[in-house]
Order: structure tokens, then C-alpha cells, then sequence
């Protein structure tokens, strides 16, 4: 089932189906032709047990960034299961190039295995703060931001404003 559409700059669709029961092919996709296409490719929508920080498990949400970029909120939770560390994250995507340029993982103290991830709002200040508005998400945020939130997860901030590819 369709849970998320997102319009980029250019015009491009985005969308996002979670895994909550019907046959899935990909959790993300663009539409191209009138058609949903694996975004931004077919082996990232394929989940590996192995190595859940690299793959998209059961996306919620989509949403593109004022600066044109993709962020993809993975549950981590196909058919509502308890997750496990790597699956809950958000990840970032160059629209340009078409790359994950970033993945941040949820701590597991945070994203807790029951934690069902639903939603995610961007706001970029002038400082380049990001907030993520979603129950205990948005408290761990807010509590990092008394720092650099991006400086905690290995980003620094220049290159948070920055990036692009």
C-alpha cells in the first residue's frame, strides 16, 4: 500500500510503499513513464539480514529537502516486527546523482525494537538545525542540538549545508 508521494524540484514523484503485508517489490521507487521504478535502485530496496544499515527495510515516509534531496524514514519494521539496530534510519539522497549521500541509524535506545517510526518533518534553519518531529525522536533531536546535531553523527555542519553529491 502507497503510504508517502514526494514532488522534487524538477518535478520528479517519489513514492514509498512499507511492507505491511501485500507483495512488495520495493519499499521506494520514482515514477517514470507512469510507472513505479526501485529508487534509487533495485539492490538497496532489497533488504539483507546481514547488513540492515545499507539496505531499505520498510519505508513510511519520503519527503524532499528545500535543497532537493531525498529522505527516506525506514521503519526497520516489516509487518510491524521488532526491529533490530540498522533498520530504523534515515537516509539521504542526491537527486543529482541519484546516491545516498547519508544514513543516520537510530540508537537502539531511541528507536526502541517496538518503536514503530511514522513520519518525518525537515526544517532547516540558518544555523542548518534538523528537527524530526515524532515522540521520543524529537526529544533525543532536540537534546543533541544543544551541540551540533550533525557534528554528534560524524557530519559537520559545513558539509550539511553544503552537499550535494
Amino acid at each position: 500500500m502507497l503510504t508517502g508521494v514526494t514532488v522534487s524540484h524538477q518535478g520528479r514523484i517519489f513514492v514509498n510503499f512499507p511492507k505491511w503485508g501485500d507483495e512488495v517489490a520495493f519499499t521506494v521507487a520514482e515514477i517514470r513513464d507512469g510507472r513505479p521504478v526501485a529508487y534509487p535502485n533495485e539492490e538497496i530496496n532489497r533488504p539483507n539480514p546481514d547488513n540492515l544499515a545499507q539496505t531499505l527495510v520498510s519505508v513510511q515516509s519520503v519527503v524532499v529537502d528545500s535543497r532537493d534531496r531525498l529522505w527516506i524514514l525506514d521503519t526497520g519494521s516489516p509487518m510491524f516486527q521488532p526491529t533490530q539496530y540498522g533498520g530504523p534510519k534515515l537516509v539521504c539522497v542526491d537527486l543529482t546523482s541519484d546516491r545516498v549521500i547519508k544514513t543516520i541509524l537510530f540508537p537502539q535506545n531511541v528507536a526502541l525494537p517496538t518503536t514503530y517510526l511514522n513520519d518525518i518533518r525537515l526544517q532547516w534553519t540558518a544555523t542548518g538545525t534538523f528537527r524530526i518531529e515524532n515522540g521520543k525522536i524529537a526529544q533525543f533531536i532536540k537534546d543533541w542540538n544543544k551541540l551540533s546535531m550533525w557534528e554528534q553523527f560524524g557530519w559537520p555542519i559545513e558539509e550539511c549545508l553544503t552537499q550535494k553529491g
